[in-house]
């Protein structure tokens, strides 16, 4: 148990510290649509850290031990609440990235012209309001905690009990809403890449994706990263849906799955400052690289010039009256 509990808070270390380094370089950077929504991603994952892991962590030392919720009621209650607030969050920020860089691929030239940075603000909006409506009818719908022996157990966000009117109708949508989130990443991040691997570009269309190409690619990673930790999710949500006599899954695989494939997306929230980190660093030692080379053909230029200069001087020397010739 010591060993999850050290796995854990390193992790919750690193995606606070991950995230909060990137959103101070989101916001020293150039403005546009898609570092917008990169810095929604970094406060997203950031709250991931603050909120929802700590409470993780103190089920962990607390729940397993006296298998009674730490937090109380109220603490289960912001759990749930924050955990599918922050997971629907992130999923419809990665669609979003994924409509906003295949539209800079496939039109670089419109996108570059007719795209305005408030675009990117009102998806946004949209996103997180959107998620704050579902989580109003989830928690008013749904029943988070139960008492067992006198004691509070917090259910897992992927393990509410459902009302007998709604169960059915909260399940499929939210398998629709992760199969469709998976299947417009998937198609959108197959389109890019083949976009970007073609070689029938226009010279307007060459210079533009030149500026766009390395943001691109950064998000394509991080469409892929998305997909690695959100896919196994779906699939879950998918066999849970079929009926018990069909499949007979014993309590303790299943919460066990279920607790792996929400690490998988607990994971993806270390995964994305990271990939952004990383082609930063990469793309700032390229630009340092690219102005010494640029400052040294300048010197060497200069230096040629010079001695072109120089060696000039000493062909045509100065011709003048001799000492005493005039007098």
């Amino acid at each position: 148990m010591s060993v999850v509990v050290g796995v854990v808070v390193t992790l919750d270390i690193l995606i606070i510290l991950l995230n909060i380094l990137m959103a101070i370089h989101l916001k020293k950077a150039r403005k546009g649509i898609a570092r917008m929504l990169l810095s929604y991603l970094a406060v997203y994952d950031l709250c991931v850290g603050t909120i929802i892991l700590p409470m993780r962590i103190s089920s962990l030392i607390m729940d397993r031990r006296e298998n009674n919720w730490p937090l109380g009621k109220l603490g289960c209650v912001l759990y749930g609440i924050a955990t599918s607030m922050t997971v629907r969050s992130t999923m419809w920020t990665i669609v979003l990235l994924a409509i906003d860089r295949v539209a800079a691929v496939l039109a670089p030239f419109s996108y570059a012209t007719r795209t305005k940075v408030w675009y990117g603000k009102a998806a946004g909006a949209a996103v997180i309001f959107y998620s704050s409506v579902m989580v109003v009818i989830m928690s008013t719908t749904t029943k988070q905690y139960i008492r067992k022996d006198g004691k509070t157990v917090c259910l897992q966000s992927f393990r509410f009990v459902y009302a007998s009117n709604t169960q059915h109708f909260f399940l499929f949508h939210r398998l629709v809403e992760f199969l469709s989130a998976n299947l417009i990443v998937m198609v959108l991040s197959l389109a890019t890449i083949t976009k970007l691997l073609s070689r029938r570009r226009q010279r307007i269309q060459r210079i533009i994706r030149r500026v766009e190409q390395n943001l691109t690619c950064m998000v394509v990673f991080l469409l892929l990263a998305f997909l690695v930790c959100y896919l196994p999710f779906t699939f879950y949500l998918s066999i849970t849906m079929i009926p018990n006599k069909i499949l007979s899954v014993g309590n303790e695989i299943e919460v066990t799955i279920g607790q792996a494939v929400m690490t998988l997306l607990t994971i993806n929230n270390l995964l994305n400052p990271l990939v952004y980190l990383l082609f930063t660093a990469r793309e700032a030692k390229k630009a340092e690289s690219k102005r010494r080379s640029t400052l040294l053909r300048l010197v060497q230029t200069k230096s040629a010039a010079v001695r072109r200069s120089l060696s000039m001087n000493t062909s045509f020397p100065k011709v003048g009256p001799e000492k005493g010739e005039n007098s």
